[in-house]
């Protein structure tokens, strides 16, 4: 259902990603359900369903089979699923072709591929507005 892993001895590769020594990440993988606030400060990836908020110092990917109900506040991510809720990443934001997203988006750097679907309103900013915002 949900995991955090280490690898100190080589690199490994996870849904396309490559991990090197002392890297770590969060998985919510596919199928399972979690209701709650979540705050990791390694990269988090979900595949499977959150309602709640995900604090995340690093990267959130949502995977396609991933859903998110509430809000994220993140350095960068990453949508192939969906979003119910607002996204605040102090740098980049990427919605793939098969991202559905509605809410509000506060970034630095905004990235939609054709076929992505957002219904909400964008704010791009500077990271020093963000990260006040945030605080």
């Amino acid at each position: 259902m949900f995991r955090n892993s280490k690898n100190k001895n080589s690199n490994i590769t996870i849904m396309g990603k490559e991990f090197t020594n002392n890297s770590s990440y969060n998985i919510l993988t596919h199928g399972s359900k979690m209701e709650g606030n979540i705050t990791a400060d390694s990269d988090f990836r979900v595949d499977g369903f959150i309602k709640g908020t995900i604090n995340c110092s690093g990267k959130v990917v949502v995977g396609e089979q991933g859903l998110v109900d509430g809000n994220i506040v993140c350095a960068s991510a990453e949508i192939m699923g969906e979003i119910k809720g607002n996204v605040i990443a102090s740098d980049t934001l990427t919605l793939k072709s098969t991202s559905k997203m509605s809410g509000e988006i506060k970034i630095h750097t905004l990235a939609i591929e054709a076929g992505a679907i957002f219904v909400g309103t964008c704010e791009m900013g500077k990271n020093e507005t963000l990260k006040e915002q945030k605080g």
